[in-house]
């Protein structure tokens, strides 16, 4: 994999290998092999001409195959063909799109597939967008599983169930189908989304009707919130303010597991720069106690934060770059951090108290 990444040229005259290889009954290695021609496809397009096995053999692990394999497979067909792989991939989603109604075991792998079709050709995908977005939401997230069992014990934190997991994998579908590899422009299903993510993050499910365990709607709060966490990359001025107040308070939820893996999004996409900083809200708010190792990272995560925030002041003054350069400076967040206090559960009504004092808890 490293080869075909920095010197896929290299891999020119193993194009039988590669093809034998991802015939071979080995998951991992048909994994690796999609892997690599996704990469370096487009470098040896010419010598893959002549085999056609190797196209039907992508669009089976597109079909068929685990979520990872289908993700390498759809950007395999589209490195490996000319047109950019629209003629392969437009045969490939007619027939994922045929295949949804039958719901069978390969559903996560075709949702997989489809999101990767919306990602890098979007054309292709809005020609049935429309039907994939109402089975999406009709047909995996606003089903019950009605063999759940409900359990009233917060502290339980265990695996999703299968229905949650498709639900999941339903949202990171309509996720990719807003973000767009080219021509990110306006998307009209953003605003859609956005309400279906709010219900989520409000109810732990599409609606407070739902029956699911404790467990499960964790999962997809969750979910909605790394889901919001990725628009905001390409639409952070479409996300409503009570969304942006829900996805923050993610990290002052019941299970510690939960607040602990959306902290750690929240920081690594902070360190790659591609959220907002004013994100990094959800630490302070997600503080109960100074006396507890979680203030020690939450107060690393912060200060790592600001120096994120001064990098990028320098270097943005160093080039006199044509931007913002308000949202460079790490005090930036103090007004978010204040209006998302404001708007906290436990913040005393303003109308009921006069005296300062009784906001000083909240505000420490």
């Amino acid at each position: 994999q490293a080869i075909s990444s920095f010197f896929p040229s290299l891999l020119s005259g193993f194009e039988e290998d590669i093809i034998e290889l991802l015939k071979e009954d080995n998951e991992v290695l048909k994994e690796g092999i999609a892997h690599v021609l996704s990469k370096a496809g487009g470098n040896i397009r010419e010598q893959l001409a002549s085999s056609s096995s190797v196209a039907l053999l992508l669009e089976r692990l597109c079909l068929e195959g685990t979520r990872k394999q289908a993700k390498y497979s759809v950007h395999a067909l589209a490195a490996i063909t000319k047109d950019d792989g629209l003629m392969a991939l437009s045969v490939l989603y007619k027939r994922l799109v045929d295949l949804l109604e039958e719901k069978k075991v390969h559903l996560p792998s075709i949702l997989q597939s489809l999101g990767c079709i919306a990602q890098i050709a979007m054309p292709i995908f809005e020609t049935r967008g429309e039907e994939i977005i109402s089975f999406i939401t009709k047909k995996i997230l606003d089903c019950s599983d009605d063999t759940a069992k409900v359990s009233a014990d917060k502290s339980e934190w265990g695996d999703s169930s299968h229905s949650c997991l498709l639900k999941i994998y339903g949202i990171k579908t309509l996720v990719k189908s807003c973000l767009p590899c080219k021509d990110a422009q306006v998307h009209p299903g953003i605003e859609k989304l956005m309400d279906i993510l709010k219900s989520i993050l409000t109810y732990g499910d599409i609606s407070p009707n739902m029956i699911s365990s404790a467990s499960d709607k964790a999962h997809l709060r969750l979910a909605a919130a790394k889901a919001v966490l990725r628009l905001t990359r390409q639409w952070d001025h479409k996300v409503p303010v009570d969304v942006f107040y829900l996805t923050l308070r993610i990290s002052q939820d019941d299970f510690p597991q939960m607040r602990k893996l959306f902290l750690s999004k929240v920081h690594q996409y902070i360190k790659e720069r591609a959220l907002d900083a004013k994100y990094a809200c959800a630490f302070l708010i997600g503080i109960d106690d100074y006396h507890t190792p979680q203030y020690e990272e939450f107060q690393h995560n912060l200060i790592e934060v600001s120096q994120i925030c001064q990098q990028v002041k320098m270097r943005q003054l160093s080039v006199q770059a044509d931007v913002n350069l308000l949202t460079a400076y790490p005090e930036y967040i103090i007004p978010y951090l204040v209006h998302v206090l404001a708007h906290d559960p436990s913040c005393p009504n303003i109308d009921k108290y006069e005296d300062v004092k009784a906001f000083a808890p909240i505000y420490w």
